[in-house]
């Protein structure tokens, strides 16, 4: 009897592990897709991305809400054509817990020959929406550098 519960915690187990790449595999081809929109300063596939009550905290702490307001909320982020915005490789973590994930990571805003003019630390909550992708529905890109 006991064995049998042990193979169950093992196949438990591993079917969580399993199920939690799959889905950081999911998130990071849906972070790859916004990557992609940031880059062509393209704001309505940016808002694609987002949950349709998603929120976007802006630099001043006020809360861009729904995909109207998000939009409104990356134009102001990337209306300076000479800067785009980059993250730091190696720097985040993702942490799943069902349909909801926390990534947090650094990123940093550079000019067109890759001088860093500001770093922040972003945290990202996913949730899964009912299409089965990832979508933010809280994106906090700009807290302090922890120390």
């Amino acid at each position: 009897m006991l064995t049998v519960g042990y193979k169950k915690v093992i196949v438990m187990l591993l079917f969580t592990v399993m199920g939690s790449a799959h889905a950081v595999e999911e998130l990071n081809s849906t972070r790859s897709g916004f990557g992609q929109a940031m880059a062509a300063r393209d704001v309505e596939g940016i808002a694609q991305f987002f949950d349709e009550e998603g929120i976007l905290v802006k630099q001043d702490g006020s809360l861009a809400k729904g995909r109207t307001e998000v939009k409104e909320g990356f134009r102001e982020i990337l209306a300076d054509k000479n800067r785009r915005v980059r993250s730091v490789p190696d720097s985040s973590t993702t942490v799943q817990n069902g349909d909801i994930i926390l990534r947090s990571g650094r990123w940093q805003l550079i000019d067109i020959n890759g001088k860093v003019h500001e770093e922040w630390f972003a945290s990202e909550v996913f949730r899964k929406n009912a299409q089965g992708k990832w979508v933010y529905l809280i994106d906090s890109p700009y807290n302090k550098l922890p120390n």
